[in-house]
């Protein structure tokens, strides 16, 4: 049996990051949350982590960017996402998948399973759990 996919939410605004781990549970991920760069931290410590969705604007001394080196660094596959334009050229640039916010959440999907693909993730979203009441595409 194949492992579950488990996915790493950065994000500091607590209704964005529910809304977005609630909508993926649905699609039968595995979620973890973490607010700033020392939850990430500990968080791809913790846990077999395949995918991190990473706001770029997060509080604390870290930055956005070195977050997702350390990601990468992980041999995690890494969405960026941010609401700031500013970041467009940088992150066009980089070997970063990105969404700018707003974003649809059919979208965020599609940029797991590619994120999933680039990592060679060897793992699957739990079936049973989204034939059970997946969150439907939006």
């Amino acid at each position: 049996m194949e492992k579950i996919c488990h996915v790493l939410i950065v994000e500091d605004q607590g209704d964005i990051a529910d809304l977005l781990a609630e909508f993926l549970s649905g699609e039968g991920y595995q979620m973890h949350i973490a607010r700033d760069g020392a939850t990430m931290r500990s968080a791809v410590a913790a846990y077999p982590l395949d995918v991190v969705i990473l706001d770029l604007t997060l509080p604390g001394p870290e930055s956005g960017w070195a977050l997702a080196e350390l990601a990468v660094d992980q041999g995690l596959g890494l969405i960026v996402v941010t609401g700031d334009h500013a970041n467009v050229e940088r992150l066009e640039l980089g070997e970063y998948r990105y969404l700018l916010k707003p974003f649809r959440l059919d979208a965020l999907l599609m940029e797991v399973e590619n994120a999933l693909k680039d990592v060679n993730a060897h793992c699957a979203p739990d079936a049973n759990r989204r034939a059970a009441g997946g969150s439907g595409r939006q």
